[in-house]
């Protein structure tokens, strides 16, 4: 008795019950030989635990949906480091002479808007948006241990214009389900304004930066044939991209403890990064249920200091059209590692279920160059930081979606010894 009103209750709560049946909608058979994984925002109907169920189809060239989370590294770093987080996203893409996607947080913010005309063809204006002002200060952390003698308050904002070429693989109006299947390529100048201030623990010999204007010029570009499954994970297809940027500081002096960071060595600084995602059937299982998905993140630079190095961390391992760049070191906290050079390769297998249930098992590389501290002496080390780790995405109350995510890491420093576990748990809900 508790096992049908524990399904009936699952059903209505996070499916849609069967009094919403929409017979012109396709079923799908759980139990084929044939079973097609659902993809993202394909409508349907089924059974589950032998009730009837029915998923509405998904206006994809419309979507808001919020997300909040919490990210751990479970008791190992100094203070026990935990982070919650949340955000607003959105996607616009109406037809092929507008986009937009921003993700809104407040104390930090990402836009990227592009419009066009019928007879520019695939050539558009583009703008965007950045600003990260978080009202806490900031340390970097070496080795696990945070530096308070440079803790600071610092941030910036960074608007940006440009031109880009964008090409839709197919007409986002007559196929609405694949709007994020695109070329992308963009020429874009970001004036940016950084700003730095002492906190109370910040040494009193540390020299803080000077508040400076930052001229940047970015390169991007973006190739996205990778389709999602019903939860927005990577089901099938490919992704690869590259951003180069060169920047210049306008104001940029001697800082730090002592002053021994040199303005000359960073006050022109340039980076490149690149992405590819690789997903398809797992060899050997010749079923849709199950599925190999690989990716490799790198990035490259010089004349870096610590405001201006890649931020490579844990956290939610985006797959959607611009979070699939941000590269996932998993094991370590949100942005934990600043670095000048990284390379991560991720690979994990994905087994499905149910339609909307979907556990991994996944493992890392990575190399970075990070600071280290030998003998209270500072010091940059090229490692290497393997990884194993598992992650559950399913449907959740309500029609949200949960993820969580473990991730033990063994290059990861933890109160002076190596190997850390981290989690990451978020629910998000399109509204």
């Amino acid at each position: 008795m508790f096992r049908y009103a524990f399904n009936w209750l699952f059903c209505f709560i996070v499916l849609s019950p069967s009094w919403l049946f929409a017979d012109e909608l396709p079923f799908l058979d759980p139990d084929a030989k044939n079973y097609r994984t659902p993809l993202a925002g394909e409508g349907f109907h089924t059974t589950v635990f032998g009730e009837k169920v029915t998923v509405s189809p998904r206006e994809r060239r419309y979507i808001q949906a919020w997300d909040l989370g919490l990210a751990a590294v479970l008791s190992e770093m100094e203070n026990s480091r935990y982070l919650p987080f949340g955000s607003v996203y959105v996607w616009r893409r109406p037809h092929e002479q507008f986009f937009l996607r921003g993700v809104f947080v407040g104390v930090y913010n990402e836009l990227v808007a592009a419009w066009s005309r019928p007879s520019w063809g695939p050539l558009e204006f583009v703008v965007d948006f950045e600003n990260f002002t978080i009202p806490a200060s900031q340390s970097e952390f070496i080795d696990g241990t945070r530096q308070n003698s440079g803790d600071l308050h610092w941030g910036w904002i960074r608007p940006g214009a440009g031109v880009g070429y964008r090409l839709n693989f197919k007409n986002p109006e007559k196929f609405p389900l694949e709007t994020d299947n695109m070329f992308e390529a963009a020429l874009l100048f970001e004036p940016g304004y950084y700003y730095y201030g002492p906190s109370d623990t910040t040494h009193e010999l540390f020299k803080t930066p000077s508040s400076t204007y930052d001229l940047r010029g970015h390169a991007r570009f973006k190739y996205d044939n990778l389709r999602r499954n019903i939860m927005e994970l990577a089901h099938q297809g490919v992704v690869f991209g590259a951003d180069f940027f060169w920047s210049h500081r306008t104001d940029w002096r001697n800082w730090g403890l002592h002053s021994e960071e040199s303005a000359k060595d960073a006050d022109q600084y340039f980076g490149l990064s690149g992405y590819g995602w690789l997903a398809g059937r797992a060899p050997f299982l010749n079923a849709d249920r199950h599925r190999l998905i690989a990716s490799l993140h790198g990035g490259y630079g010089r004349r870096m200091d610590r405001f201006s190095v890649f931020r490579v961390g844990g956290g939610p391992n985006g797959e959607e059209y611009y979070s699939a760049a941000r590269p996932i070191l998993p094991g370590a906290f949100i942005q934990e590692m600043l670095t000048d050079r990284y390379l991560v390769f991720l690979a994990e297998y994905r087994w499905e279920p149910l339609f909307f249930s979907y556990v991994g098992m996944r493992s890392s590389l990575s190399y970075l160059r990070r600071k280290r501290s030998e003998n209270g002496k500072i010091t940059k080390s090229a490692d290497l930081l393997p990884s194993v780790g598992a992650r559950v995405t399913t449907g959740f109350f309500s029609d949200t979606r949960l993820q969580v995510d473990y991730n033990y890491n063994w290059g990861v420093i933890r109160k002076g010894a190596f190997g850390g576990h981290e989690m990451t748990a978020h629910v998000s809900k399109e509204f």
